[in-house]
């Protein structure tokens, strides 16, 4: 059972211009980048629902059955509640080297500042080279 939707945690705007274009278009039409805990991550933003269907086909294709039924599970007792932005095609900065990670889900209350489009880096400190 889907819980109601209740108000997010964070900043109303973000989420709004997320979740209306996705809404409205059925995707985002480019890339996100945000600041949170000391890092930036970019990526997409993707809907709730596509998050977990892609999570779903992940864990098929790596015979992980388990993580799939987590996040069944997880989607029906917590989703639609508005306090989470889901990524495709993520990275993140700030941890060492460049992480390239293929879906990422955070808490939207934890999200310090964003803006539209991809964190730019090159350089060996940042583990990322230009060619």
């Amino acid at each position: 059972m889907v819980p109601p939707k209740t108000e997010p945690q964070g900043d109303q705007a973000l989420y709004d211009l997320i979740d209306r274009t996705i809404q409205r278009e059925g995707r985002f039409p480019g890339d996100m980048t945000l600041f949170l805990g000391g890092m930036l991550i970019s990526g997409t933003p993707i809907s709730e629902q596509e998050f977990f269907a892609r999570l779903e086909q992940m864990s098929r294709r790596t015979d992980q059955q388990e993580l799939a039924e987590v996040g069944r599970e997880t989607q029906e007792e917590h989703g639609g509640d508005g306090n989470y932005i889901h990524l495709k095609n993520a990275r993140v900065f700030g941890v060492g080297p460049v992480q390239m990670i293929p879906l990422w889900r955070g808490q939207l209350s934890e999200v310090k500042g964003w803006y539209a489009g991809w964190a730019t880096a090159t350089g060996e400190q940042y583990g990322v080279y230009a060619t």
